[in-house]
């Protein structure tokens, strides 16, 4: 009897685990499906939204010099042709990590997205944007290809 209701109790984590993760993940989606509708501006505006303590303060996000770096990196890099989720890391219940690559025509964009939930509300705690990649190939590579003799 113990052991179904340990069972039971795990798998139901399991599943609240997996929603909270496919939530955060719709969030992640929605911050590029606002991108690719052509105006990087709604793009950072909806993902400030989801700060709602940086509202007026000093960690809101800075729309418009976002928008101006995203222009700078399609002339530097070309088109986007869209964006793939390189890591989904969940680091405790309420703390999520989610490591995205924008395709550009010539160098993809590292976005990396951290979730925290204080309590019911998934908040975005940072995102940060870069273009060195090496770092993160080199870290899923070594996963993905390990070798035992």
């Amino acid at each position: 009897m113990h052991r179904i209701i340990a069972v039971l109790v795990i798998c139901l984590s399991g599943f609240v685990s997996l929603q909270a993760q496919s939530a955060v993940k719709d969030l992640v989606n929605g911050f590029f499906m606002e991108y690719e509708a052509g105006d990087p501006a709604s793009a950072f505006a909806y993902a400030n939204a989801l700060r709602p303590e940086a509202e007026g303060r000093r960690g809101a996000l800075n729309v418009a010099d976002l928008q101006a770096k995203f222009i700078e990196l399609e002339k530097q890099f070309g088109n986007y042709y869209g964006y793939d989720i390189l890591v989904e890391q969940e680091l405790g219940p309420n703390f999520v990590r989610y490591v995205c690559f924008a395709r550009y025509a010539y160098r993809p964009v590292r976005f990396t997205f951290e979730f925290y939930r204080p309590n019911s509300t998934w908040h975005l705690y940072a995102l940060r944007i870069d273009r060195r990649m090496n770092t993160e190939i080199k870290e899923q590579s070594s996963k993905t290809f390990e070798f035992r003799y």
